[in-house]
């Protein structure tokens, strides 16, 4: 499988766990201070349209990882086609059924063959034309005519007579098409640049899902040791620098390892994380509403409603907050049922959405306008204040310490839970750059996956111990390259992948059962010109930022 096996396979509900465990991490916490910043009407419509632009990108990435199967299963076709004609040039027999049983094919023309069993019409042609008949395996001459007429067929494009069912069935045709763009093979957002975007676009792809998938482990590498340091302080004698580190290593003993196994390995793990995110939710709203209702909160009337200076923050902790696009081939592959994966993810992302809202909205109502800028730096009763960079710092100052510490050591919940998803992506990825090395292949899959889940893991571990600045990796990580997984390449990528297949059927009326919901190429603009203009933006305040640096 290009990207890795995944060594398993699980039902919607367990993909819509980890979906959703995947999305609503630590963006999450980041929401209401930036939601804050925006403003009550502002930030739920911002909020609410990135959300339905991400989601768009996420049935274009479904879409074409169904595309890409079927290049896949075409090209291994004109591959095994080819070998036939080498083996006729050489003078040798083919056995016409076992050509029959290695083709993939032709695996959808077996519900024909229920419905048709004649050898006229259609199938009769198809059947005479790939699986050929007794009398010419019998005779080598004409089953060597057979089979040359069969490789001369040198053509990309695929018609109703090599892959399709009967048009007169209707319901024979819907599982030829389903049958046909089927999601088997789990295909990575880099292969997929590789085969729609070219040379060049998968270069590029590569440096961007590099960049920013390192990056993010280096994030979340940082991000658990300092949360659990925030709580205990020093360890003894030690430097801070050294507790932190001490915490980074047991960090690295714990999590690592479940780098080096599947999607399907971690469920358990997930289903836990998945309790404990949900906890945490809860609690921080349901505290903030006891705080409401005690009278303790910000009126409506002296919260912000619309402040255009708020996106300059809202914009980058948004599209960190919806980010899952890098991790779908290795979510999405392994679930059993694939029909109806839109609606999946539409269900997602709608109740990720209404969590963000909920949360952020008595965030604004209970905090928005407190007295305090900073909450106290210990674990115990004492003053609120206002709404902090992590949502989960606010409650360090709640009356029972026990839902303190729970809260202030959320982030190491839900950080510890992702990066070993994250890690499995980038495993992928590398594994998928280096798929056409000789040495590579030639290894056992055991050796290349010790190897590759070591690319993945171990430099941003490696890193933690020289760098822990958690704002400098975050602004360089998801300034750009974020923008770039979410937004670019899917919308890209699915245009060049529809055109693919207009040439590819150019003479069959197909339908991609897996295609987005989203087929006018409005949206492919909406989503391109959405990205372009926060791209510039983010560049013009980087400029700023460096210029005010070099000045100050």
């Amino acid at each position: 499988m290009a990207g890795g096996g995944m060594g398993g396979s699980y039902s919607k509900k367990i993909g819509f766990v980890y979906i959703f465990n995947l999305v609503c991490g630590v963006g999450a916490l980041m929401l209401p201070l930036a939601f804050n910043e925006a403003g009550l009407i502002l930030g739920f419509l911002f909020l609410a349209f990135c959300s339905f632009l991400a989601y768009i990108c996420v049935t274009y990435v479904i879409e074409v990882m169904s595309c890409s199967n079927v290049l896949l299963r075409h090209q291994e076709k004109k591959k095994r086609q080819e070998e036939i004609s080498i083996n006729n040039d050489a003078g040798l027999m083919v056995d016409n059924e076992s050509l029959v049983d290695e083709d993939n094919m032709d695996e959808d023309l077996q519900d024909v063959q229920q419905h048709d069993q004649s050898n006229t019409g259609l199938w009769g042609k198809l059947k005479g034309k790939i699986l050929g008949t007794k009398q010419r395996t019998a005779d080598h001459h004409e089953s060597t005519g057979l089979l040359t007429s069969i490789s001369e067929t040198k053509s990309d494009e695929v018609t109703e007579h090599d892959m399709l069912l009967p048009s007169n069935t209707f319901h024979s045709k819907k599982q030829g098409e389903l049958k046909l763009f089927s999601i088997v093979t789990q295909t990575e957002l880099g292969l997929c640049a590789e085969q729609f975007l070219g040379l060049y676009g998968k270069i590029f792809f590569y440096m961007v899902i590099i960049f920013y998938l390192y990056g993010d482990l280096a994030i979340y590498a940082v991000s658990v040791p300092k949360s659990v340091y925030q709580v205990t302080g020093s360890l003894g004698a030690l430097s801070d620098t050294n507790t932190f580190r001490i915490y980074a290593l047991i960090f690295a003993i714990l999590i690592v390892p479940l780098c080096y196994l599947n999607f399907s390995k971690t469920k358990y793990l997930q289903l836990f994380t998945l309790a404990m995110r949900n906890l945490a939710l809860a609690l921080m709203i349901i505290l903030s509403l006891v705080f409401i209702f005690q009278g303790r909160g910000a009126p409506f009337k002296d919260l912000k409603k619309f402040d255009l200076g708020g996106i300059k923050t809202l914009y980058g902790v948004t599209i960190y907050s919806f980010m899952c696009h890098h991790s779908l081939p290795g979510i999405v592959s392994p679930i059993k049922d694939k029909r109806g994966l839109n609606l999946l993810f539409m269900l997602d992302f709608a109740s990720i959405f209404a969590c963000y809202i909920l949360l952020c909205y008595t965030a604004m109502f209970a905090f928005g306008h407190q007295k305090y800028p900073k909450c106290p730096a210990h674990i115990g009763p004492d003053h609120p204040c206002q709404i902090q960079e992590l949502f989960t710092y606010n409650f360090t100052s709640y009356n029972w310490p026990p839902v303190g510490y729970f809260l202030a050591l959320f982030p190491v919940f839900t950080l510890s839970s992702n990066f070993p998803l994250i890690a499995i992506t980038l495993r992928g990825n590398i594994q998928t750059l280096f798929k056409d090395v000789k040495v590579i292949n030639n290894m056992h899959w055991l050796v290349k996956r010790l190897i590759f889940s070591s690319m993945a893991t171990l430099p941003p571990i490696v890193l933690v111990f020289f760098v822990q600045d958690i704002t400098k990796l975050a602004s360089l990580t998801g300034g750009f390259a974020g923008l770039g997984i979410q937004f670019f390449f899917p919308a890209i990528m699915v245009f060049c992948a529809r055109r693919k297949m207009s040439q590819v059927f150019k003479r069959s009326q197909v339908k991609n059962p897996h295609g987005s919901w989203f087929q006018s190429f409005l949206w492919i603009e909406l989503v391109i010109a959405f990205a372009t203009v926060g791209l510039i933006y983010q560049t013009v305040l980087q400029v700023i930022s460096a210029y005010e640096w070099l000045h100050s």
